[in-house]
C-alpha cells in the first residue's frame, strides 16, 4: 500500500485508513475485492486496471516455509490440517492460482466464504465440524494473540 501510494502520489495515512476501511466488508463478503479497489480508484480520481493492481498486490506475498513445512509434518504423522484466513474472494483467487495450499491443508476456510472474518467463532465451529473434530482435540495457531480468544472459549488449545 505504501509503494502504492507513492506511486500515485497519494497521502498514505489517508489512503490507508480509507483502504483498511473497505477491507471488512470485502472480507465479509459485503463487497468485492475489485469492488474495494474501484472505489479507492473514485475516490482518488485514478484510472487504473483493478485486476493488474490485485495481481500486484498477491505478487507482495511469499509462503512462509519454515510454517508450511512444520504444516506438512504435522500432515505425515496423520494430523488433519485446516487454514483459517481473511480474504475477500477476488484477493483469494488470485493466492489459490499461486500457491499449492492442498499440499499442506486437508481443508481451509476464508472470511468471504461465511461472511465473517477470523477469529469469529462462526469460522470455527465451521472447521470443527468440517473436520469432524472436538473442540478439546483441536489446536489453533496464529500470529496475533487477539485471534486466539474466540477459538479458546470453543475449547480449542492456542498458541
Amino acid at each position: 500500500m505504501r509503494r502504492f501510494a507513492k506511486r500515485h502520489h497519494l497521502p498514505f495515512a489517508e489512503f490507508e485508513r480509507e483502504y483498511l476501511k473497505l477491507i471488512p466488508p470485502s472480507e465479509n463478503h459485503r463487497i468485492s475485492g475489485k469492488e474495494l479497489w474501484r472505489r479507492l480508484l473514485k475516490r482518488y480520481r485514478l484510472r487504473l486496471d483493478v485486476d493488474e493492481i490485485i495481481s500486484e498486490m498477491i505478487d507482495k506475498r511469499r509462503e512462509k516455509k519454515s510454517t508450511l513445512v512444520f504444516v506438512k509434518k504435522l500432515r505425515e504423522h496423520g494430523f488433519k490440517t485446516a487454514y483459517f484466513t481473511n480474504y475477500n474472494k477476488d484477493y483469494w483467487d488470485e493466492i489459490v492460482r499461486r500457491f499449492p495450499l492442498t499440499e499442506y491443508f486437508d481443508t481451509g476456510l476464508v472470511s468471504y466464504e461465511i461472511s465473517a472474518r477470523k477469529p469469529a467463532a462462526k469460522g470455527f465451529k465451521y472447521l470443527l465440524k468440517k473436520l469432524g473434530a472436538k473442540p478439546e482435540e483441536t489446536l489453533f495457531i496464529d500470529d496475533r494473540a487477539g485471534n486466539l480468544v474466540e477459538p479458546a472459549k470453543l475449547g480449542i488449545r492456542t498458541i
